[in-house]
């Protein structure tokens, strides 16, 4: 008897349409729900993603760090090559063989002879020109000068 009742009202129509609404929201809820977690996941992914390139960024050096990795790295190559060069150099050598070559310059320019020469002619003129003559004493005295100034111009020559 109730449902005939309920066939004379609709209520059994209406209950059936409710159920068949409760069925598709049931469905539409689990689609809704699946496509959350498939966000939840996606959200995860990202979030590790995030992580990843926050530590490469922090992993990253900074355009000063660089610069100093640069020049600490250049000032050890420098400093590389000057200690190898130091090592493979014979400095006895060097000092001979530039001595060497002083001295022929020397022999080839100026002979010490030709410099006390010069020095004494042109001591002479003057005194000639002056209508004096020479002592002992001045002449050693010249002598020592002259002497002086071949040495000068031999350690200049030595130096350079």
């Amino acid at each position: 008897m109730k449902n005939v009742l309920r066939d004379w009202l609709g209520i059994n129509e209406e209950k059936y349409q409710l159920e068949l609404e409760i069925d598709r929201l049931r469905v539409d809820l689990a689609n809704k729900d699946a496509n959350l977690e498939g966000l939840d996941d996606e959200l995860q992914d990202l979030r590790g993603e995030l992580e990843n390139i926050k530590y490469e960024v922090e992993d990253k050096i900074t355009y000063s760090d660089a610069e100093e990795l640069v020049r600490d790295l250049a000032y050890c190559d420098i400093e590389d090559v000057k200690n190898d060069l130091e090592g493979e150099m014979d400095y006895s050598e060097m000092t001979d063989k530039v001595f060497d070559l002083v001295m022929e310059e020397i022999k080839n320019r100026d002979t010490l002879q030709s410099l006390v020469e010069d020095k004494l002619n042109a001591m002479a003129d003057e005194g000639r020109g002056s209508g004096g003559e020479y002592s002992d004493s001045m002449i050693t005295s010249i002598i020592e000068d002259v002497t002086d100034e071949v040495m000068e111009k031999i350690i200049y020559k030595l130096r350079a």
